[in-house]
């Protein structure tokens, strides 16, 4: 099924049967423990005890005043999720090939609208119990990349797939913009052209899911 966004497109939702989503959950219960230990604490989204008001008040606690900040959106990422490397981060933390085959099934199960069958070769739908775990799991790379090899630049806040970074400078929030994507391209994703953008914090605010405005 479709839901409206708020540009005036639609967004779609894979809804699974019901023994799926009982069999999702109940995966899920087992693996995210297992995930949660190494995701980093710049990702707030869809996590357990994590929430958008916690991002938010982070965010607030890094902005200072004349300070540039990279507002960034991946276009259409649970569309475009790589199946097979987002199974290859799986097998990086699980090794029961049952469980593994399971996940695969459920990327590559299909829908159904309208009565027809399609396949799907690339994503995770929006709409199961388990999808959005799989897109943080492979959204965590750029966690890592970013914890690892640029924090210098700024302070990364991600929450699911749209994400902010504090930096002090108009440079380092450049830099940053060319190190996300990068990371992005190595995702086999792309940065959506109009919502990714660098901010002024002292002449403009941002209009992602932070919604701050600085005067």
């Amino acid at each position: 099924m479709y839901i409206p966004k708020a540009n005036g497109g639609q967004r779609p939702l894979g809804i699974p049967t019901v023994r799926d989503r009982v069999i999702q959950q109940a995966c899920k219960l087992v693996i995210e423990p297992i995930f949660e230990s190494n995701f980093q604490d710049c990702s707030y989204g869809f996590r357990p005890r994590r929430s958008a008001e916690q991002a938010v008040k982070a965010v607030k606690k890094a902005l200072i005043c004349g300070w540039w900040v990279v507002d960034a959106d991946i276009q259409s990422y649970f569309d475009t999720i790589d199946h097979d490397l987002l199974v290859s981060l799986l097998e990086r933390r699980i090794s029961d090939r049952r469980v593994l085959k399971l996940i695969r099934q459920w990327l590559k199960g299909g829908v159904v609208e309208e009565g027809q069958w399609q396949p799907t070769e690339v994503g995770s739908p929006q709409g199961g119990v388990i999808s959005l775990l799989l897109a943080n799991i492979y959204l965590h790379v750029l966690d890592m990349y970013w914890t690892e090899r640029y924090a210098s630049l700024g302070q990364l806040f991600r929450y699911a797939d749209d994400f902010v970074v504090v930096c002090r400078t108009k440079q380092q929030a450049q830099q940053a913009l060319q190190a996300i994507q990068q990371v992005v391209q190595k995702l086999k994703l792309e940065l959506h052209p109009t919502k990714t953008r660098l901010v002024d914090m002292g002449r403009e605010g941002l209009t992602s899911w932070v919604s701050i405005s600085i005067s």
